[in-house]
This record gives structure tokens, C-alpha cells and sequence, in this order.
């Protein structure tokens, strides 16, 4: 009955988030700020000579995560005090994937919405890479499903509903994202206590002009029929919906074996 349940919710959920797509109630950035991952007349990552400039602007705190070549950091930028995530990636781990980094800067540029995670500047040394993204405090939702245990149906389908409109803007715009999954969902709460999903990692995403049939994502969220190459990557993106909702009413250590 559970699968069901998901299936049939994130269908209709993707029909809904298709005729209406949710209005923004993001705080507002300076005008520089808004700006600059749009700005495609610059280099698509600022080159700068030093780590000096991003620490003058930005003060660096914890660590918030990290992975096989980047750290992520909370940061506060100096002249507003305005908080952010500082994506910090180190060139010498990167090797050979240069093109991922890339990529995501290159489509997040293009992306407002409230359901995704914002990009608001990008800076580049020899060393390193930072991404100045926008703080989503409530962390990833593999986590907030560790922690609940079980979501009931009204909380799954608005988050369905939240990641149905993430996903409709980006196909509008032919963009697919092709790794969705609860790690890369992340959990926002608004001052009136709010649960709200957020999408981000475009490391995998692309803008497509046909029809794709790339095997790729994380093993457990792909769909059967993109292995046989039968199905393409936007209706794999309906499959991990589904495979979603189920997890978020399913209790959390059915899974875990």
C-alpha cells in the first residue's frame, strides 16, 4: 500500500507542480549579488590571484560537510552579514573531473527558484574553488529520515510537491538533474517553522536539446530502465520521486540491512 501510495502522489503531485509552479519567498540579495550567476558576459568562474580576496569579503566558519574533493564551510559575508555556504574544492582532488564543477556553476547560474539551492558568486586560485551558496541550516534529508524515522502523508507530499516544482522549472528550461535523492535534498525552516526541500548538487546535471540515455547517479536511485537505456534521464527523474516517497513513509530501518 505504501508504494502505491508514493506512486500515485508523485504523480499527481507532478501534474499540480506543472500547472502552477510556487511562488519565491526567499530573502532578498543585494542587487550585485542577484546578479552575478546570471552575468554569462564574465568568466564562467572568477579567476582571482589569492584566497585573500575571499577572506576579505567572507569570514569562514565550521565545517558543514564534506566530500572526495570539497569542503563545505558556513560563512558570513563581511560587509552585510548576510550567512552562506562556502563550497570549498580543491583543485588538486579534482583532477580529471574539472568538467563537473564546471557544470554545476554553469546551470546554477541559470536557476532561481525557491526550491533550489541559490549559487551567488563563485571565485577561482590555482589552488582551490569556492562556491558561495546559499545557507540551508536544517542539513540533507537522508539525515532528517534518519532522524523522524517515518514522515506521515501530509509532510511527504509537500515535499514531494517542493521537489515536483524544482523539477518542472528545470525541465522547462531543458535542464535535468540526474542524481536527485535525499542526500542531495536539503531540509529549509522558515521563521513560522516551515519544512521546505531545497535542491542542489548539480555536479551530474545538464542541458539537454533531445532525447539522452546516460547511465549515471547513485546506483540505488536509478531507474531499471536506464541501465537497458530504454527510458530517458527527465522520466528517471519520475522513478526517483516515486523511489523517494516511499522512503519518506516507509520507517527509516525497513531499509537498512
Amino acid at each position: 500500500h505504501e508504494e502505491a501510495a508514493a506512486e500515485a502522489a508523485a504523480e499527481a503531485t507532478v501534474t499540480a507542480a506543472a500547472a502552477a509552479e510556487p511562488e519565491a519567498s526567499e530573502p532578498k540579495e543585494s542587487t550585485a549579488e542577484a546578479a552575478a550567476p546570471t552575468d554569462r558576459k564574465r568568466p564562467l568562474i572568477r579567476p582571482i590571484s589569492s584566497t585573500r580576496y575571499v577572506f576579505e569579503r567572507y569570514d569562514l566558519g565550521r565545517t558543514l560537510g564534506d566530500g572526495n574533493f570539497a569542503v563545505v564551510r558556513a560563512c558570513v559575508k563581511r560587509d552585510s552579514g548576510n550567512e552562506y555556504a562556502a563550497k570549498v574544492i580543491d583543485k588538486k582532488k579534482l583532477r580529471g573531473k574539472e568538467h563537473m564543477v564546471l557544470n554545476e556553476v554553469r546551470i546554477m547560474r541559470l536557476c532561481r527558484h525557491p526550491n533550489i539551492v541559490r549559487l551567488v558568486d563563485e571565485y577561482e586560485t590555482k589552488a582551490e574553488i569556492y562556491l558561495i551558496m546559499e545557507l540551508v541550516k536544517g542539513g540533507d534529508l537522508f539525515d532528517a529520515i534518519s532522524q523522524v524515522v517515518k514522515f506521515n502523508e501530509i509532510q511527504a507530499s509537500s515535499m514531494v510537491a517542493d521537489i515536483a516544482g524544482a523539477l518542472h522549472y528545470l525541465h522547462s528550461r531543458r535542464i535535468v538533474h540526474r542524481d536527485l535523492k535525499p542526500e542531495n535534498l536539503l531540509v529549509y525552516r522558515s521563521k513560522d517553522n516551515k519544512i521546505s526541500l531545497k535542491l542542489g548538487d548539480f555536479g551530474l546535471a545538464m542541458e539537454v536539446e533531445e532525447a539522452i540515455f546516460t547511465v549515471c547517479g547513485t546506483p540505488t536511485y536509478v531507474a531499471p530502465e536506464i541501465l537497458s537505456e530504454t527510458v530517458r534521464d527527465r522520466d528517471q527523474e519520475l522513478f526517483q520521486i516515486k523511489t523517494g516517497t516511499f522512503e519518506y513513509l516507509s520507517p527509516y530501518w525497513d531499509h537498512v540491512s
